[in-house]
């Protein structure tokens, strides 16, 4: 009987989503729809800056050429200029950029999605519903089900297109390309005199200053096409694992701080702010090419060299077989530290890691 119950209750939930869904199924098609022609303009130039130009612009004495820098990191999958060696299984016009433009960010956002799903807003189908969950409800929840995933991943694209755009603002807006590698944080802690904006604390600046690395091209129709990428910004060393709007992480942060009881393994001193490594995106059908390992290992010359810090962090899930070993191969070792608030779920069993750079 108690079963029963359950079952009749868990019909009950899903028969009103359904309905909710079902009645909302146009409305969000046309929502969509207008959405995705915002954000997916007909032509998207390519507008990125080659990092070889970049790097070589910013070389000081401590820096090589790019040409020297590439051979020298062993990055075997991209030549002297930065652009995809081409073998018989990849196509050709690949090239290595950094993202300066709000214009350039549109194909990374496509990208994060296609690798990283977004999966976390979306609902499953009705493939995992016993048989007589579906004979009642499933021929009106499918449909709407998957017009609402179509919504959400339009949602989905804005999020990340937004996130992205925040996280940039300051090294579009106020360094712009000649300095696009200069640290707006130095290892001291002091912020460099680049800045011309608002005075803002270390770690709002820090927030809104990433670098990302793009491999992409342009395509026959016009448009961009990005086939890998991976950011590079300042973070707190205390564990966090960032959202994609860096304000939340500032509320979370003073959460922690007004009401230390909340995380488990709380320290009270203020970690100091290190380059941290996220996003590292390689499209499926050129993976095996030693990309990602190629771009890890470029960004870590950009942390060190270019910016002068001694250690580079990054988040892994240990269930990620390819990325931890990728990680571990490549010198980083688990700090064995985490962020453990009380609301984290199983996010605090994600590894936190950390390379020695020199």
């Amino acid at each position: 009987m108690i079963m029963l119950l359950v079952v009749i209750s868990g019909i009950a939930i899903k028969l009103t989503a359904a309905f909710s869904s079902h009645i909302a199924s146009k409305k969000l098609a046309t929502i969509a729809s207008r959405i995705h022609e915002r954000i997916h303009p007909s032509s998207s130039q390519l507008q990125l800056v080659p990092l070889s130009k970049v790097w070589d612009s910013a070389a000081s004495e401590r820096c090589e050429s790019f040409s020297t820098l590439v051979p020298k990191l062993g990055c075997k999958s991209l030549d002297i200029n930065g652009a995809l060696v081409e073998t018989s299984n990849t196509s050709s016009n690949y090239k290595l950029y950094l993202a300066t433009n709000i214009d350039d960010l549109p194909p990374i956002t496509q990208l994060t999605l296609e690798v990283f799903d977004a999966t976390a807003i979306t609902l499953s189908s009705t493939s995992d519903w016993s048989a007589f969950e579906k004979a009642v409800v499933g021929a009106v929840v499918e449909p709407a089900i998957s017009m609402y995933n179509s919504y959400a991943n339009a949602v989905g694209y804005i999020e990340v297109l937004s996130g992205l755009r925040r996280r940039l603002s300051r090294m579009i807006v106020e360094v712009g390309e000649n300095n696009a590698l200069s640290p707006l944080v130095l290892p001291d802690g002091s912020t460099n005199k680049l800045i011309t904006g608002k005075l803002s604390t270390i770690e709002e600046i820090a927030a809104q200053s990433s670098l990302i690395l793009v491999l992409a091209r342009d395509t026959n129709d016009g448009n961009s096409q990005a086939a890998a990428s991976i950011e590079l910004r300042l973070q707190p060393t205390d564990a966090k694992i960032p959202f994609s709007q860096p304000w939340l992480d500032s509320v979370e942060r003073k959460i922690v701080r007004l009401f230390p009881f909340v995380h488990r393994n709380n320290d009270s001193s203020k970690p100091p702010m290190r380059p941290y490594l996220c996003n590292l995106c390689v499209s499926e059908n050129l993976r095996g090419l030693g990309i990602g390992r190629a771009l890890c290992r470029l960004v870590e010359a950009i942390a060190c060299q270019q910016w002068g810090y001694d250690h580079l962090y990054l988040h892994v899930d240990p269930s990620n077989d390819a990325a931890r070993i990728l990680y571990e191969k490549e010198g980083y070792k688990d700090v064995g530290k985490r962020w453990s608030v009380i609301w984290a779920g199983g996010a605090d069993g994600i590894g936190y890691y950390v390379k020695k750079l020199r």
